[in-house]
């Protein structure tokens, strides 16, 4: 899957000469403080990263456009990994448990684990904690809140 659906994906990206997405060195001038990007990362320009230093980026891995990656937590794309438009992950949540209404100043902060070969369709949201399993894949439109086994398919929420 990985190189050669990434290959196919920059080819219809940069037709016509316009280029939407990232080089590597572009991506270090941006992101300086980005904890780790591999070889061959596709992203598109208007990505949004809150916190760089917790962001992991593997070797052969693409995020369509539109997306963010929101919160004061860990987030990790492994090797080989797709994610379609419009993606966004919240590695962190408001204190909802905290002595203000309707919460605290206080965040619950967590990782996010986007393991090898797996594909993410568009508009997914994936909320604090959850780890996307090898070869897993996650339907368009989705909203994950839990693991997702190994291998899997998953949609909705």
């Amino acid at each position: 899957m990985g190189t050669i659906v990434l290959t196919k994906l920059l080819k219809m990206l940069t037709l016509g000469g316009i280029n939407m997405l990232w080089r590597k060195n572009e991506l270090k001038k941006l992101y300086t403080n980005i904890a780790y990007i591999g070889e061959n990362v596709k992203l598109h320009k208007d990505l949004k990263i809150a916190q760089p230093l917790n962001v992991k980026l593997a070797t052969n891995t693409y995020i369509g456009p539109g997306a963010t990656i929101a919160g004061n937590g860990y987030f990790e794309l492994q090797e080989n990994s797709i994610i379609g438009p419009n993606f966004t992950v919240y590695t962190s949540n408001h204190n909802y448990h905290a002595d203000f209404l309707p919460y605290g100043f206080s965040d619950h902060i967590d990782s996010i684990i986007i393991e090898r070969n797996v594909w993410i369709g568009g508009n997914v949201i994936i909320t604090k904690g959850p780890v996307v399993g090898e070869g897993a894949i996650v339907g368009a439109g989705s909203v994950v809140t839990k693991d997702v086994e190994k291998g899997t398919i998953v949609g909705g929420n």
